[in-house]
């Protein structure tokens, strides 16, 4: 190999090492968040999708959206989601704030003021500080990735509250891959239904539309009408506990349920191009759809069912207001995710919950 040879692989090599490590700076510096929720609107909606920048704390500003931790709740650490700064330490502490602050006139060091654009935000003016440790990264722009990458986004964050889900590790990575697997699986079956008939229901027939085996089948679901359900919570009892005993002691019982629904609704909505399949499936076989308990809804049940009872300081054993409460509350979200495939009003999720509740705190006067 001559000298010009050598030396024009070597620069090749060189660029390609260059470029590596130029991609690798940037997956570590950068971040896709997907917004979920509506608490950060009008600036953001539920799906819009921000580019973010890993910045350390002393470079937040007041004003700054940022992808940031709230405090952990009983113990319990919680995912990240989207706030707008609004002190910095050493900055006033907000008057809308300081009920949850206490007498403290000015942002302690290491501590945040973030709120919500909306103003049902759940944000400093109920959990405080957030601490500045739990900062993963700072909004830059407004991001319009094409479909294929907005699908990857490798981060979604709750707009509504404290929640969301967590920052992408291998485990979640693992986690996300299984579900867009249980997904597929889900729409051939339903596709399947629709298109032959009940009697093409078999596990058979919908590990051969989903290109696996039987056995493969077995991984990701324990029975064939574990595949039709579509409502999966993505919250965990003890998440749901946290978020529920986060709002004000003083507030009725009713109303933390309240916001406790608007927070997991989302969670429960099939995504937009896959909406138009389940619901007619539910118009032609609504039986079907009625099956199946998602796994774990029952400890969500019990947690919440105990959660209501303390806080309305009633025995749980012998009062029926906690179970008629919970009971109440998972019922709203089942009818306003179906109801909204019917509705011709092009009304929310979200704005059918606010309507059951309203007329639940209301007595049921119509």
């Amino acid at each position: 190999m001559t000298g010009a040879a050598v030396a024009g692989a070597s620069a090749g090599v060189l660029a390609g090492v260059l470029v590596v490590a130029a991609v690798l700076w940037c997956r570590r510096q950068f971040r896709i968040v997907t917004v979920v929720g509506t608490s950060m609107a009008p600036t953001y909606a539920s799906g819009d999708h921000v580019l973010a920048r890993r910045r350390p704390a002393g470079a937040v500003r007041r004003g700054s959206v940022v992808v940031i931790h709230p405090p952990p709740i009983s113990g319990v650490l919680l995912p990240p989601s989207i706030k707008r700064v609004a002190a910095t330490p050493g900055e006033p502490v907000p008057p809308a704030v300081r009920s949850a602050t206490g007498d403290v006139v000015l942002v302690p060091p290491g501590q945040f003021v973030v709120l919500g654009d909306n103003v049902t935000s759940t944000d400093s003016r109920t959990l405080g500080f957030y601490p500045a440790e739990g900062l993963v990264a700072v909004v830059m722009s407004r991001f319009e990735p094409l479909s294929v990458f907005a699908r990857r986004a490798d981060l979604a964050v709750r707009a509504d509250s404290a929640y969301g889900e967590r920052v992408s590790t291998a485990g979640d990575r693992r986690e996300r891959r299984r579900a867009k697997k249980r997904q597929s699986i889900k729409l051939a079956a339903v596709r399947l239904i629709l298109d032959q008939g009940l009697d093409a229901f078999t596990v058979e027939a919908i590990s051969e539309a989903s290109d696996i085996s039987n056995r493969t089948f077995f991984n990701y679901f324990s029975t064939k009408e574990e595949v039709l359900l579509i409502m999966e919570p993505s919250w965990s009892a003890k998440e749901l506990l946290a978020l529920f005993d986060a709002r004000p002691a003083d507030e009725p019982a009713v109303r933390s349920m309240r916001m406790v629904v608007q927070e997991i609704a989302d969670s429960f909505v099939p995504a937009p191009e896959d909406a138009e399949l389940w619901r007619e499936l539910w118009a032609r076989h609504p039986d079907l759809l009625s099956r199946v308990q998602p796994d774990g809804e029952e400890e969500i049940f019990r947690v919440l069912f105990l959660a209501a009872a303390r806080k309305t300081g009633v025995d749980p054993w012998q009062d029926v207001y906690p179970t008629v409460l919970v009971t109440t509350a998972f019922s709203i979200i089942q009818w306003a995710v179906r109801f909204s495939w019917v509705r011709t009003d092009g009304k929310s999720v979200n704005e059918l919950i606010d309507e059951a509740f309203d007329l639940l705190e209301s007595g049921f006067k119509h």
